[in-house]
């Protein structure tokens, strides 16, 4: 199981809030669509349904949903490199600059890009 990172504050952010700070970086975008994938033995279609507030980042020319929004703070996988040279890193950070928030793991530890 992937650690989580989460960029969160004292007051809960607002789902508007959040989609409007996603929607103010370049390389990011919402995306609430389903994710669809297919068994490859099987071929069976596995269908999970969008989340209000998920946002994707483009790296090297590919979208890939990354952050997830959920009561009030918003939920990453923590990347190999948690300096502010990894892409999701990077952008995590300019999401908690614009939100007056902190990035903290799941164990309250705080990152600031520096790691």
């Amino acid at each position: 199981m992937a650690y989580g990172l989460h960029i969160e504050r004292e007051k809960l952010i607002e789902l508007n809030e959040w989609q409007l700070a996603a929607q103010s970086i370049a390389n990011l975008r919402l995306d609430e669509s389903d994710n669809v994938s297919s068994n490859p033995r099987t071929g069976e279609v596995i269908r999970v349904p969008g989340q209000a507030g998920a946002v994707a980042i483009q790296i090297n020319g590919e979208w890939s949903k990354v952050f997830r929004w959920h009561k009030g703070k918003v939920s990453f996988n923590a990347p190999a490199s948690t300096s502010g040279e990894d892409p999701v890193m990077a952008a995590a950070l300019q999401l908690a600059k614009i939100l007056s928030a902190k990035i903290r793991g799941d164990e309250g530890e705080g990152y600031d890009g520096s790691l």
